[in-house]
């Protein structure tokens, strides 16, 4: 039969072991509004040799029998187990940390994404793989459904917090025997009274047993009087800078107008298109309402010592005190327990705890919880929505990525950086689907993706540029490729254009172009010049101008055509041609002749010889 016996113990356990397999002898633990318990447990047991399997992860309910037929129950899972040396060489003495079911979510988590879904939505979602975790919600607040949601390098839990933190939603835990309840609150009216009668402030040397208080002290605090959330909503540009919210303090009397403080990239935008947002005033407003909160929260707080087990993080309570005016209602935001249940020591149980007036909601700092991603990461392009495409109405030039994360998600549309951007103007450069892009983030705000650029891999290798060449070339779906080149080699420096199909150059005004030694034009089928207005001027200072035509020549003027060496000039004009020089001479192999319509005149200034084997006159 076991020595040890839990019954008529001022603090009991159940184990899977069984009733009397361990007993406690010392207690402690703490507790806080959103965040998780840890109990850490003294043991005894006559068993020498609990294993790990045993008890490691296993549920366990203590019990702590300070108030008579009411014990307060505290329920969790044991994370840590530790054997130590043996009592009276019959006995083992055991270490044991107990922490809730939600614990658990610090050990997991995964590279996701959520999209238009609530973060009640989403905190299911991600709880759905841990049975053991009971949720319990008790919301009044309307909560928008977040179009784009990333969870990046934090546990479940962390990213849990945040989302509540986000949000300005509490959570705390609620106990009864064999369970515990995570639960998420928004209101005050949404903690429970933990005791049904008032507690007596009775000073210090207040009897144990008793539930009372004994020691109580009020603290105030400063606070700033306002905040001012500011963000840019980017597809409506003309507002730059004008989305701004504020929110000044119900205490204002007690801290002034100042200081200010100022919040940026804050704000919630829901889905308007499908690569469209809007902002989510009503919900800003909100978040900017609990920041403000969040800070008044510091300013009227108390803490105390009590033997009242049956408060926890929480829990309400209301102090009967001496002076009127802390007398009153209070909820416990933070409360440290220690029992101890030993043969050599005292037997007690004691508290100390930290609250507030029960009236006041103080929501968790953003602050606190807040996810920043300041590497870059990279990610595939998945599809690409740019002005001009069939069946796209996006100017932005927005791609989806695929992160290469388990999750295998699509990204929402993100904009890409260009090297210039105005209105109707600047530069173009849009990914293609497969291309390795990379990936930053506005403010570290993980919902707030940007592609700031491109990458080569073993897929996409790149056009083998050599070190001092540098350019762009550009192809679609097996086009022909359109490329700007430049080499800085020295003695071959080059810019090399190549158009896979039309060159096509406007401009507005003068053109001009100087080439220091040759140019060679090669054009394979036509080449037409047009000067529409103005002249046409060719000049070759040195040298010779050389014109070879497999075919016919054709010049035509509506005016006059000259030909000009030195004095000698043939013109052409409608009415007829001249020939002026100092010499001229016609001479044919076989035969010349000269034909007038109606007359032709013949005439020498000083001479004119006809000579010929025979000579015919009319």
């Amino acid at each position: 039969m076991s020595s040890l016996i839990q019954d008529k113990r001022l603090v009991t356990i159940d184990t899977p072991l069984g009733k009397d397999a361990l007993v406690v002898r010392e207690l402690t633990g703490i507790e806080k509004i959103s965040d998780l318990f840890e109990f850490h447990l003294h043991l005894l047991s006559e068993d020498d040799n609990i294993t790990p399997e045993k008890i490691l992860g296993k549920p366990v309910t203590l019990a702590i029998h300070n108030t008579p037929d009411k014990p307060r129950f505290i329920h969790g899972h044991i994370n840590k187990f530790i054997a130590l040396d043996t009592l009276d060489g019959s006995k083992r003495l055991y270490q044991a940390q107990v922490v809730p079911a939600l614990w658990f979510t610090t050990l997991g988590g995964q590279n996701r994404i959520f999209e238009n879904k609530d973060f009640a939505q989403i905190i299911q979602e991600v709880l759905g793989d841990y049975s053991s975790v009971s949720l319990s919600k008790n919301l009044v607040g309307t909560y928008f459904k977040r179009r784009y949601c990333t969870q990046f390098e934090e546990s479940d839990y962390d990213f849990i917090c945040r989302l509540l933190a986000e949000e300005g939603v509490n959570f705390h835990f609620e106990h009864s025997k064999g369970a515990h309840k995570f639960c998420i609150v928004d209101k005050p009216s949404a903690y429970q009274q933990a005791l049904t009668k008032p507690v007596p402030y009775i000073g210090s040397g207040s009897n144990p047993l008793e539930n009372s208080v004994s020691h109580w002290e009020r603290s105030y605090q400063y606070h700033t009087a306002k905040v001012e959330y500011r963000d840019y909503q980017p597809f409506s540009a003309s507002e730059w800078m004008k989305k701004e919210i504020k929110e000044s303090s119900t205490t204002k009397a007690l801290t002034g107008e100042k200081p200010l403080r100022e919040y940026y990239g804050r704000f919630h935008f829901e889905k308007k298109t499908d690569n469209h947002t809007k902002l989510t005033e009503k919900n800003t407003k909100q978040k900017a309402r609990n920041m403000m909160l969040n800070h008044e929260g510091a300013f009227d707080t108390a803490e105390g010592r009590s033997s009242c087990c049956e408060l926890y993080a929480g829990s309400q309570f209301e102090l009967d005190h001496t002076i009127p005016s802390e007398k009153g209602k209070y909820l416990i935001t933070a409360i440290f327990h220690q029992v101890q249940d030993s043969n050599d020591k005292d037997t007690f149980y004691i508290n100390e705890f930290s609250c507030q007036p029960a009236d006041v909601y103080n929501p968790p700092s953003p602050d606190h919880n807040l996810r920043r991603i300041h590497t870059p990461q990279t990610a595939k392009v998945i599809d690409v929505q740019a002005a001009g495409e069939q069946g796209s109405v996006d100017a932005h030039t927005q791609v989806k990525v695929q992160f290469p994360w388990k999750s295998k998600q699509d990204s929402c549309w993100i904009r890409v950086v260009q090297s210039y951007a105005g209105a109707d103007w600047g530069a173009n450069f849009v990914p293609r689907v497969d291309q390795e892009v990379v990936v930053e983030y506005f403010n570290g705000d993980p919902d707030r993706p940007v592609v700031t650029g491109a990458l080569y891999n073993s897929d996409n290798k790149g056009p083998g540029y050599s070190k001092t060449q540098s350019g762009w070339k550009s192809q679609w779906e097996g086009s022909k490729f359109n490329e700007m080149r430049l080499d800085d080699k020295k003695g071959s420096e080059e810019i090399y254009f190549e158009a896979g199909k039309d060159w096509n150059v406007l401009v507005h005004n003068d053109n001009t172009e100087t080439v220091e030694n040759d140019q060679t034009i090669d054009v394979t089928n036509n080449r037409d010049i047009t000067v529409s207005k103005g002249n046409e001027t060719k000049t070759v200072s040195k040298g010779t101008q050389k014109t070879t035509v497999q075919g016919a020549i054709t010049i035509e003027s509506k005016t006059s055509i000259t030909l000009k060496v030195g004095s000698s000039v043939i013109k052409m004009t409608p009415s007829g041609i001249s020939i002026k020089a100092m010499d001229i001479k016609s001479k044919s192999s076989m035969a010349t002749k000269l034909e007038a319509g109606l007359t032709m005149d013949v005439k020498g200034g000083a001479m004119t010889n006809v000579k010929g084997a025979l000579v015919k006159i009319n």
